[in-house]
């Protein structure tokens, strides 16, 4: 048997505009995905059978067939012909319904992992295209620790030089489902056409100070006015020094940028006395993605 290992990092959205309905069901979007250092740990075994099953052993709320990483598996196996079976074991660390993305990059983790473990002759850029037909965000886990993302989630525009920045990572004791989420905003929003546009020079303002970022996201104000966990924390982070703070995707997560470790460390700590919170983790955005680990 052979075997790899990979880190699945999660993501921050540092933007996210959201516009109107699609024909197809999907809403344009205009966002800024970074990817952390929160990361789920998967490992993917080749087994000597041709019967081309999927086992997966993790803490999932989803069956193994209705997961990302075993769908990534069977759209991988059926585009390649691959003709194995695999054993999957992930140690999760991302939680779900936070916003930071965990199933679209553990489905991007696979397809990168058995592209790995099999050699296939495939480059980042095909395996995107390959990946969009599983999830919005997962062409993004494809291609770059930063990006400008847009369409439904399929348009990925590489940025040059990510940073690596502090931050205060806040999981509420609550999951917000992302259907609710879009349900809210297009509830509040009414029938107006909401249009969204990624002309902005995304590259120049992302090399500005974070306090200086022009950055917001479309789901946070329809989130406080249901959650107001959400803004009381928020305030908690401006308050103990972050530079600036907002909602990861469509939460529940939130975020707050600060100078340092040393001032993300302290904030942490502050955190950690509120009640209602899951976890308050000191992380940090990630420049590359973590290596993998053929064995």
């Amino acid at each position: 048997m052979r075997a790899i290992t990979l880190q699945s990092p999660a993501k921050v959205n540092l933007h996210l505009e959201i516009g109107g309905k699609r024909n197809d069901g999907f809403h344009d979007l205009c966002s800024l995905f970074q990817i952390v250092s929160l990361a789920d740990t998967i490992t993917v075994r080749s087994l000597k059978d041709s019967n081309n099953t999927c086992s997966i052993h993790g803490a999932f709320s989803c069956d193994s067939e209705d997961n990302l990483i075993c769908k990534a598996y069977r759209l991988f196996s059926q585009t390649y012909k691959l003709k194995t079976s695999i054993d999957v074991v992930v140690e999760k660390r991302i939680p779900e319904g936070a916003g930071l993305g965990g199933g679209s990059s553990n489905a991007a983790s696979m397809l990168k992992g058995l592209r790995d473990l099999f050699t296939v002759p495939i480059h980042n850029q095909e395996l995107s295209r390959l990946a969009a037909h599983l999830g919005s965000d997962v062409p993004f886990f494809c291609r770059s620790p930063l990006a400008c993302v847009s369409g439904r989630g399929e348009k990925v525009t590489p940025l040059d030089s990510p940073r690596r920045i502090p931050l205060v990572l806040v999981l509420p004791d609550f999951p917000v489902s992302t259907a609710d989420a879009y349900r809210w905003l297009d509830a509040e929003q009414g029938n107006t056409e909401r249009t969204v546009s990624c002309g902005k020079d995304f590259s120049s303002l992302y090399k500005q100070p974070p306090e200086e970022w022009p950055f917001f996201n479309s789901f946070t104000p329809i989130l406080l006015s249901r959650h107001p966990l959400i803004g009381e924390v928020l305030e908690d982070l401006r308050s103990a020094g972050a530079l600036c703070a907002d909602v990861s995707g469509s939460g529940s997560a939130i975020f707050g940028v600060f100078a340092s470790r040393e001032a993300a460390s302290m904030a942490a700590v502050i955190l950690k006395g509120k009640k209602r919170l899951k976890q308050v983790l000191t992380i940090e955005t990630l420049a590359i993605f973590p290596d993998s680990i053929l064995q």
